[in-house]
């Protein structure tokens, strides 16, 4: 299991053995949040002083990819060939700070994935590599929603609706079904053509969920979640009593 910790005193990338639970540390300095794992395990993908590491775990080769481009939130095409992740672009002509590219993972040109006006902040790719599922943040709005963009003809259709926030999409190890979050709190999943979303679980009202996954086998789901806690105080003006 890939996860993120500042357990060495600054936030890193690392992976857990889930029968040894033996740790080990993946990258080496200002990792920024998600990684993701290549479809046969032997590499990881992830953001590294604003840059896109893939790290192959045998031989610790590392490599850059898009290294004009400040990327993060990866993930790799079914076929292993491909990575898209999010862009963070301050210099945009156009106001598009947030964009999602595709790049070969062997190394080439980053190619702009076109999304509707908004801002994008995951991708994740569909099981036959045809699409790009993201949750997109409409400018002026109020909350995200899930879409999907078929790489062929860049058009996108968007998936939930509603006055929710949808997003963090995760697609079932057999492409059938859409996992994902409304407002952190609930976990819904969805037919990932498209219909009516189904509540998983519900949690306290003190608790907030973040990206969730599937488990191989399609039979759990696992997740990070922050529980909120805090005291009450009172500030009185100086020389007052109480």
């Amino acid at each position: 299991m890939l996860f993120y910790s500042d357990r060495s005193g600054r936030y890193e990338i690392w992976m857990m053995d889930l029968r040894t639970k033996e740790l080990a540390q993946v990258s080496q300095g200002n990792a920024e949040g998600d990684a993701a794992w290549a479809p046969d395990g032997r590499s990881v993908a992830y953001s590294e002083s604003r840059r896109l590491r893939v790290l192959d775990l045998k031989s610790r080769r590392l490599h850059t990819l898009g290294p004009d481009l400040h990327l993060g939130a990866p993930s790799f095409s079914p076929d292993g060939r491909s990575v898209c992740s999010i862009a963070v672009d301050m210099d945009s002509r156009d106001g598009k700070q947030l964009q999602i590219y595709r790049m070969p993972v062997g190394g080439g040109e980053a190619t702009a994935v076109p999304t509707p006006e908004g801002a994008p902040f995951s991708c994740l790719w569909s099981l036959d590599g045809a699409a790009i599922y993201y949750d997109l943040f409409i400018l002026n709005g109020t909350q995200r929603h899930i879409w999907a963009v078929n790489l062929a003809s860049g058009r996108s259709r968007q998936i939930t609706t509603g006055e929710d926030d949808n997003a963090d999409p995760a697609l079932s190890p057999d492409g059938r079904n859409l996992l994902f979050l409304r407002d952190h709190r609930q976990l819904f999943v969805m037919p990932a053509k498209g219909g009516e979303p189904r509540l998983l679980y519900s949690f306290k009202s003190n608790q907030i969920a973040e990206n969730p996954a599937w488990t191989p086998d399609g039979r759990g789901i696992v997740f990070s979640m922050s529980e909120k806690t805090g005291d009450i105080f009172v500030l009185q003006p100086a020389g007052k009593k109480p």
